[in-house]
């Protein structure tokens, strides 16, 4: 039998657990590291990209991270992320990454356009009422 850990991945909008994790590849500002069962305590920062893991029911699984706090201890892996995307597929994963960052990019232009249209309404009524007031 192969010798497995538990992986788990947690997001504001996401959980997902692997009870039968075989190893798991990420990298950190070091470069890429691997973590198979049984690896001594370890804990480090991802950053921004991609990771993978393999799983005894599911194969090879491509993780997306915004950076991520990783802790190994007890043949357990948390992952810790504040936006985590978990695909067996690459280009799916890629593709769902770029649709992710298109409506960001989007709401953005919305929010500033939203605030633009804020102040032009806020600097309306300060000159409506100082105009009211005779100030003008």
């Amino acid at each position: 039998m192969t010798d497995c850990f538990e992986l788990q991945l947690l997001s504001p909008d996401m959980q997902h657990t692997d009870p039968k994790a075989l190893s798991f590849v990420g990298e950190d500002a070091s470069g890429r590291f691997g973590i198979q069962a049984h690896h001594d305590q370890f804990m480090t920062v991802l950053i921004p990209g991609l990771a993978r893991f393999e799983s005894m029911s599911a194969g090879w699984l491509y993780i997306a991270t915004t950076g991520a706090l990783v802790h190994f201890s007890e043949n357990h892996l948390n992952l810790i992320s504040g936006g985590v995307w978990i695909n067996a597929d690459y280009k799916l994963l890629i593709e769902q990454l770029e649709n992710q960052m298109r409506l960001i990019r989007e709401q953005g232009y919305l929010l500033k356009r939203s605030m633009g249209q804020m102040d032009h309404q806020v600097l309306r009524k300060l000159w409506e009422f100082e105009k009211s007031n005779g100030s003008v």
